[in-house]
């Protein structure tokens, strides 16, 4: 309601290592363990029940093998500068964990509790915001209610450890064989029941006087062989 005030708001998730920890970074990636979505208007009157964002909110998770059961998703809701605010503020924040009980990257609709202010990284328990919202109701801001869903490891029915070594070669100028013009090879067609034409035979001319002189020693003995037979009959 006018918890918030009016203006436009922004929501921006970031993965964390652990409550109160540091977000996950990973080499090479930029920093895919934050996103934002874009900002919404809100009117902040006491008839305004609710801050609808429909909007899909892209993050970079590490591997299963990679997983451990302290990571968790930092919500944080910022009120954009505007007339009346000159600079951006955060209003709100929450924590949810991202891995499941069974130690896999969590998944489905959830709701999580966001309290007022800005985020306080020495909060290090999931207790301690419980107590929080139970000493003072009043640092309750509201619920968040969202979806998490794993992406397919297949982009452009190409799984994506392929699109990473394409984008290697590329590094490299390695051509990838998709790209190879395979049109020339068209125009050869091979018959299997046709033979192979038979290699003609040497030019004893080309073949210098000790070629000449071999061809003439063989000439000579087939027709010592072929007198013989003659001769026997």
């Amino acid at each position: 309601r006018d918890k918030v005030q009016r203006g436009h708001c922004v929501v921006v998730a970031t993965l964390l290592d652990r409550l109160g920890g540091n977000p996950l970074s990973f080499p090479g990636a930029g920093q895919h363990y934050r996103s934002r979505t874009r900002p919404t208007p809100h009117q902040g009157r006491y008839m305004d029940l609710d801050l609808l964002v429909s909007e899909h909110l892209f993050l970079l998770c590490p591997p299963d093998a990679k997983l451990l059961g302290s990571m968790c998703v930092l919500f944080e809701l910022y009120q954009c500068k505007s007339r009346l605010h000159p600079v951006d503020r955060a209003v709100g924040w929450g924590v949810f964990p991202l891995v499941s009980c069974a130690f896999q990257l969590a998944s489905g609709k959830f709701k999580a509790p966001l309290l007022r202010g800005a985020y306080d990284p020495e909060v290090k328990l999931y207790e301690e915001l419980e107590q929080r919202m139970r000493k003072d109701l009043d640092t309750w801001l509201g619920n968040l209610y969202f979806k998490i869903s794993g992406m397919s490891r297949y982009v452009h029915e190409e799984r994506e450890y392929a699109l990473r070594m394409d984008y290697t070669s590329e590094l490299l100028g390695i051509a990838n064989p998709k790209r190879l013009d395979l049109s020339s090879l068209d125009d050869i067609k091979v018959d299997a029941q046709q033979p192979l034409p038979a290699s003609p035979a040497p030019d004893p001319a080309d073949a210098g006087p000790e070629g000449a002189r071999e061809e003439a020693g063989r000439e000579s003995g087939r027709a010592a062989e072929e007198g013989g037979v003659g001769g026997e009959g």
